[in-house]
């Protein structure tokens, strides 16, 4: 069955059906016609010879009427009725009574016009023709009836009422088998003529279509097959300006633009592969350059806490007793001591905050909620600025990486709050969830163009918010800026956790 539809689906079968086929139909009427207009030819040849032959048994019948020689018209009708395509030869009265016949047969016998032998000569209730037609005889053979009517003349008045103007009636039976035999022998000929012509036709149709066309499509459906797998230098290879040459044309063209267009693919993939790598290594090298930053600031928050916050610190206590211990008429010497011991202190007050920013000691011990409330109070409040903190969520410590990236970004964003945003309010919110920790920072201040900060307008603010964008893509997180003049800033970021992560 599908090997079946398969050949009809061939465009050779297609194109040779739609050749052949009309083909053949133009064929075939044409036989017909040239059938039709030889059996119309051969039929008045033997009309016309009927004809003849009736004339001339006329002819020579009449002489022996006229003398009353009925033996000799019978000799005559006999004599004739020998040749080789005569079947019958009947001389019918007016009252359609056979007179003389070929072989005597039938004489005295009354024709009717119902009989089958005769109904291919008359109609109902119309005078005898004088014509031909085919007819079957009584002994079934195919036979051209012609009928001559006998006029009555004046020399016949004195055996016929001159009334009447028909005597009777010549009727000849010529036999039809030799030009049925040759209208057939002809059509088999013909049909074989043409049957032959036909299939010559669909041989040389197939071999041209197989050439021009199937062929040749079959060339671009491989081409179009081998581009198809994956290989784009396949080319179609063809040559003319008909409609194929075209279509191979346009498809090498399309394929030297896919080609183009692969090898363009793969060098932007090839790029883009590169800026993976380098991408990765440049999240390689900043996160170690942030956990080095970090450790770094531990250690130089560590020994300015052992050495220079106890040095500044015992000093302070020196000063302080030194002043206490000098007498009453130094009093001069006591006041320089003691400016010299306010200074001192103002000193180790900056150092713990120099400390805390490096590392605050509360983040490492207490973890981030602590860390960023204690931040956003001492930057914020002091300055006399409402801050509302929030924590929402189950509350739990993080993975130190999480914990000092969500805390230097509130730290940058409090500290950006504080130098910029000339705010009243800000509102900070931190929730926990299973799979992730979202920190909210906002305030009402005079807020800012983002695009153009993060273009470098605003150099310092610009660097602090691409560090803060950093330390979350770093984490897999993400961080939004919003922020207009006039209408505050916000600042959003979101980066996932484990659920069992805590220490």
């Amino acid at each position: 069955m599908m090997r079946s539809r398969h050949f009809l689906d061939n465009l050779r079968f297609k194109v040779g059906v739609g050749v052949i086929l009309p083909l053949a139909l133009v064929l075939g009427l044409f036989s017909y016609l040239q059938y039709v207009s030889h059996r119309e030819r051969e039929i008045q040849i033997l009309e016309q010879s009927a004809t003849n032959l009736g004339q001339i048994v006329e002819g020579s019948l009449r002489y022996a009427m006229l003398k009353h020689d009925f033996a000799a018209a019978q000799q005559i009708i006999d004599d004739l009725a020998h040749r080789g395509d005569v079947e019958n030869i009947l001389l019918l009265n007016a009252q359609n009574q056979i007179r003389f016949a070929s072989g005597g047969r039938g004489i005295g016998t009354r024709l009717s016009r119902s009989d089958p032998g005769c109904q291919g000569c008359h109609l109902a209730d119309t005078q005898l023709p004088q014509a031909s037609a085919i007819v079957v005889s009584n002994s079934g053979r195919r036979v051209l009836r012609n009928c001559s009517l006998i006029k009555n003349e004046p020399a016949c008045a004195e055996c016929h009422d001159s009334g009447n103007r028909i005597t009777g009636v010549i009727i000849t039976d010529l036999s039809a088998t030799e030009v049925d035999r040759r209208l057939s022998q002809e059509l088999r000929d013909t049909l074989l003529f043409f049957g032959g012509a036909l299939i010559l036709g669909a041989l040389v149709t197939n071999l041209l279509i197989n050439k021009v066309v199937v062929s040749r499509l079959v060339r671009v459906a491989q081409a179009v097959r081998v581009f198809g797998q994956g290989d784009f230098r396949s080319r179609a290879e063809m040559s003319g300006g008909d409609e194929i040459a075209r279509l191979a044309i346009a498809f090498n063209q399309m394929a030297q633009g896919l080609q183009e267009k692969a090898g363009l693919e793969q060098r932007v993939r090839t790029q883009a592969e590169e800026l993976r790598r380098i991408s990765e290594e440049r999240g390689h090298l900043l996160e170690r350059t942030i956990t080095a930053q970090e450790e770094e600031r531990k250690r130089i928050a560590r020994e300015l806490h052992d050495e220079w916050a106890q040095t500044l610190a015992a000093l302070t206590d020196n000063l302080d007793q030194a002043s206490k211990a000098l007498p009453e008429e130094l009093a001069w010497h006591r006041e320089q001591l003691e400016r010299t011991h306010a200074v001192t202190v103002d000193a180790v007050k900056a150092l713990r905050r120099l400390i805390l920013d490096l590392r605050p000691a509360m983040l490492d011990d207490l973890g981030l909620i602590p860390a960023i409330r204690w931040y956003a109070e001492s930057r914020l409040e002091t300055n006399g600025m409402m801050v509302e903190f929030h924590a929402s969520g189950l509350q739990r410590r993080l993975s130190p990486a999480v914990e000092t990236a969500l805390f230097r970004i509130s730290q940058e964003a409090i500290t950006n709050i504080a130098k910029h945003a000339q705010a009243s309010q800000a509102t900070i919110h931190l929730e926990f969830q299973t799979d992730r920790v979202a920190l909210s920072i906002q305030d009402d201040g005079r807020g800012f163009d983002v695009g153009g900060v993060l273009r470098g307008e605003g150099l310092s603010r610009g660097l602090g918010l691409l560090g803060m964008r950093e330390r979350a893509t770093l984490l897999g997180g993400i961080l939004h800026i919003r922020s207009r003049p006039s209408r505050g800033t916000r600042i959003q970021v979101e980066v996932p956790v484990d659920g069992a992560e805590g220490r």
